[in-house]
Parts: structure tokens; sequence; C-alpha cells
């Protein structure tokens, strides 16, 4: 019974990933396109662990805040290491996804509130591009934890670009499998 199940979650999840990329390319305009590759991965996440998801997503808030006044960003990382500390505390009993997605996301906080008080971004990104990029859900199970300066949500894309994106998600299942 429980591989239905399993099988099943993969199925809703194939359907998911297929329409937020056809949502994505076909139904929103190029601005909103952040806040779609957000709202489509905060979905996902949240269906998977609906407790932990909106922590993160005020820690990324908090974080975005702080580094567009350019004040409380020490403050900030302080309590992102903080949570990280007490949910690694707590590991045993929370779920596996929890205790990675919540690691990977808060390095990928750190990471971005590093790189601003490097001053190492250009411009100010946008809370729409931020929340998609810590989001990102193509990254969030395989990594890596990319800086936020190559995070490029607004690119055009061409067919050839998708065959070569799909070409590299199949060698990547490939070596990861074998």
């Amino acid at each position: 019974m429980d591989d239905r199940l399993g099988a099943d979650r993969i199925g809703i999840t194939l359907v998911l990933v297929a329409l937020v990329y056809t949502a994505y390319w076909v139904l929103v305009p190029p601005r909103f396109r952040a806040w779609a590759l957000f709202v489509g991965s905060f979905c996902f996440l949240a269906a998977q662990d609906l407790v932990h998801t909106p922590i993160v997503l005020l820690l990324t808030v908090l974080a975005w805040v702080s580094v567009k006044k350019k004040r409380g960003r020490m403050g900030v990382i302080v309590l992102v290491v903080a949570s990280l500390v007490l949910y690694r505390a707590l590991g045993p009993t929370m779920p596996i996804f929890a205790i990675a997605g919540f690691s990977y996301t808060t390095f990928k906080l750190l990471s971005y509130l590093i790189e601003s008080l490097r001053e190492n971004i250009e411009g100010e990104p946008g809370l729409d591009r931020v929340l998609a990029y810590i989001f990102f859900l193509p990254t969030f199970f395989a990594g890596p934890i990319a800086r936020i300066g190559g995070f490029d949500v607004k690119a055009a894309h061409e067919a050839n670009d998708f065959i070569q994106g799909v070409k590299r998600v199949l060698w990547g299942l490939v070596k990861k499998v074998a």
C-alpha cells in the first residue's frame, strides 16, 4: 500500500511541475514570473510540510527587509543561525523533509545576507526575486546553493535552452541513480 502512495505522490508532483512550468511560460507575463516561481514552489513545499515552510517564509521576509533598509542584517543572521541550531536540536522528532528543507533554505538565506553585507549583490532585488531564489524548487532537493546574483527569473529563454535543460536533468538523474 505504501508503494502505491509513493507512486501517487510522484505522479501528483509531476503534474504540479508541468502545470507550473506551463503557467510560467504561457500564462504569466514576464514581470510576474518571479512571483509565479515563488507561488508554485511554495505551494509544493507547503504541501509537504505545512508547519515549517511558513517559518522559512517569515525568515525570508525579515532578511529582505533588513537588506533593503541596510539595518539589522547581523541580527537576522543570528536569528537564522539560532533557528537552524534549534531545528537541529529537535531533529529526531521531525520528519526528514523538514530537517533537510529547513537546513537548505537557511543556508540560502545566510548566503543572501552575507552577500548583501559584502555588497556583492548588484542592484536591490525585489521581494519577488528573493522569495523565488530562496524557494526555487528545482534546486531545492539537489542543490547547489547558488548566489542570488546569478539567479535571473526574467531572462529570455529559447526552445533550445529548454531541450538542453531537459538533457541536463535526465543526465543528472542517471548520475544520481547510478
